[in-house]
């Protein structure tokens, strides 16, 4: 089977979020499993730099990047603007093509090359929802996608029974089928300890540390966590808040905000941190906390800290399908009161113990092995 993933971003462009590693992984597992996989992504990755490796094997991956025209567009505001359509491969050679992500200008070049009709696997990782930024942008946008992808057959995977209804409302005649995020397990078997981790951040082991690693964006909900962390330590001197991630537009915001409650010794905000030392991060942690106030679905965030055995907070905005309390999840409404009551709640309650079932159901391998039955189905 030949498959061929469109993805905006790709690895090792990390710093665009849960995209590229969940793309990554998919297509990691499926070259393991004895399928040719392709990647046609862009040349975006990170902040200063373009990835000039335009053709490479990755991990067995072949990866095909296009040109873009400006890489700040791609960096702050997540559009990017490929241009050599040249280098698009042969599309029909595919007996697959998965979607990654739904408002992209590579989607529409791709299907604007795709003459015959086809079957569309799509994931929209949580951005098909209108309650973000652009959303005039977005229906434009969706003024010329739609009719496109209503040429091919389309299946959406989304990641929760609210994605799923999202996706109803948007593609009615689509086909739709769950598929959960996953987490990579070899990436869990030689973590830094928590003493280690404790010691990167200067923290006290009498601390009681709650962590947030994403982006610093007023989306994620960081003011309504500084202003609930204000109430808490209030009771509780003990308490640190390490926020950690790079800078969405909402820096700036987010130290004045701390500087208001004069909380620089009990909240301290660094870089962003990826690959091995993002778990220093989870391992710090008692519990990690990450509140969004729109719906961005599962956050690959959280699945990696409750992997780590750190107790997690979460809005029902990123909720994770099937956890509970009982697993170390807790989901809350996005108000003081209820993020309170959970912060309150996860000090008290002891030592997080996984259940043994958790790490294979989350599994990128488990996850393939479904989105195979999908492809073939």
């Amino acid at each position: 089977m030949k498959i061929l993933h469109v993805c905006p971003y790709f690895a090792p462009a990390w710093g665009y979020g849960g995209t590229p590693k969940a793309a990554f992984e998919l297509a990691k597992q499926q070259v393991e499993t004895g399928f040719q996989v392709t990647v046609l992504t862009t040349d975006v990755l990170n902040q200063q730099k373009r990835n000039k490796k335009l053709k490479e094997i990755v991990s067995g991956v072949r990866v095909i990047r296009l040109r873009n025209l400006s890489n700040q567009l791609a960096w702050y505001w997540h559009q990017i603007t490929p241009y050599d359509i040249s280098n698009i491969p042969d599309l029909n050679q595919f007996d697959i093509i998965h979607i990654h992500e739904i408002r992209t200008i590579l989607n529409l070049l791709v299907l604007l090359k795709l003459k015959l009709k086809k079957q569309l696997f799509i994931s929209p990782w949580g951005t098909l929802t209108y309650n973000q930024q652009l959303v005039y942008f977005k229906r434009l946008f969706d003024f010329l996608l739609i009719p496109l992808l209503n040429k091919h057959q389309l299946i959406f995977l989304g990641q929760t029974s609210h994605e799923l209804k999202i996706i109803k409302e948007h593609f009615p005649k689509s086909i739709k089928k769950l598929l959960s995020l996953g987490i990579n397990q070899d990436e869990f078997i030689n973590l830094p300890t928590k003493s280690v981790a404790r010691k990167h951040f200067q923290l006290k082991n009498n601390d009681f540390v709650f962590v947030y690693l994403g982006r610093i964006s007023p989306a994620k909900g960081l003011g309504l966590l500084i202003n609930s962390f204000a109430s808490l330590v209030k009771k509780n001197t003990k308490l640190k808040l390490l926020i950690i991630g790079r800078d969405d537009g909402y820096l700036s915001n987010l130290k004045k905000l701390v500087n208001k409650f004069k909380l620089e010794k009990q909240i301290k905000i660094y870089r962003a941190m990826y690959e091995e030392k993002r778990f220093l991060a989870y391992m710090a942690a008692d519990c990690f906390i990450s509140t969004p106030i729109i719906f961005e679905e599962t956050s690959t965030t959280c699945l990696e800290a409750l992997c780590c055995g750190t107790k997690v907070i979460t809005s029902y905005q990123a909720e994770i399908p099937g956890l509970s309390k009982d697993d170390g999840v807790w989901h809350v409404k996005t108000n003081e009161k209820a993020i309170i009551t959970a912060m309150e709640e996860v000090i008290k309650k002891p030592k997080l113990l996984i259940n043994k079932k958790i790490k294979p159901a989350l599994s990128w391998k488990t996850i393939n092995k479904s989105l195979i039955k999908i492809y073939e189905s």
